[in-house]
């Protein structure tokens, strides 16, 4: 495990925003024409991950309901050595500061390698939504994945 890796949250709009908008990354992730974005840093959690106090990437978490909260990952690429165990300590973060039941990821089905990297946290895959991604001027279907507190701390516990 590698121990030089850190989480904190942040609200450091600036920051946030140059990470997600790196070039590489915001084109990779965003949808066709997306709606303007802006970071929500007051109701949303931001959650930089550093590696020798330098910012790797960050996941975004949002409450969809009182006990369920979407996350997004954004990992620089020239820092995606690191996914895997900034993967595990999003979750170890989730568990120590948020109230939830459930953590839920929506994956456009033309990332394979992120899905696969999704199930490989502890995710499980609850269903597909047919054409409701639009990228490259073509519909995909998206992955649903949730998994609840209870396997969170489980992947703790073993």
């Amino acid at each position: 495990m590698d121990t030089d890796l850190k989480t904190v949250q942040t609200r450091d709009v600036d920051l946030i925003w140059s990470i997600v908008f790196q070039p590489d990354l915001w084109e990779t992730v965003s949808e066709d024409n997306p709606p303007t974005f802006r970071p929500e840093v007051i109701s949303e959690a931001w959650v930089l991950i550093t590696n020798k106090d330098e910012p790797i990437g960050c996941y975004n978490l949002h409450s969809l309901n009182k006990i369920t909260w979407q996350i997004h990952a954004f990992i620089l690429p020239e820092h995606r050595e690191h996914a895997k165990q900034s993967g595990r300590l999003i979750l170890r973060w989730a568990l120590d500061n948020l109230d939830f039941r459930k953590i839920q990821a929506v994956i456009p089905a033309l990332y394979p390698n992120v899905y696969h990297f999704t199930l490989h946290q502890g995710f499980t895959d609850e269903g597909l939504s047919r054409k409701s991604y639009m990228k490259n001027n073509k519909l995909h279907d998206q992955h649903y994945l949730g998994i609840t507190r209870d396997e969170v701390e489980a992947l703790f516990h073993d």
